[in-house]
């Protein structure tokens, strides 16, 4: 038997969440290198903020 934390997400949060996991690894991927690639909290909000611009 497993035991699990049910988490239920309001939509906005799931969107916020979404749309910052698909940065994170868009961010990455146009980078070389996995770890040297990870960003900090400011460079994802920047590259989003960038991106919304579009």
């Amino acid at each position: 038997m497993t035991l699990g934390i049910k988490v239920i997400y309001p939509v906005e949060a799931l969107e916020q969440i979404l749309q910052f996991g698909n940065a994170m690894g868009a961010y990455v991927a146009q980078r070389k290198g996995g770890i040297p690639s990870m960003p900090t909290l400011c460079k994802i909000q920047e590259f989003i903020a960038n991106q919304m611009e579009i």
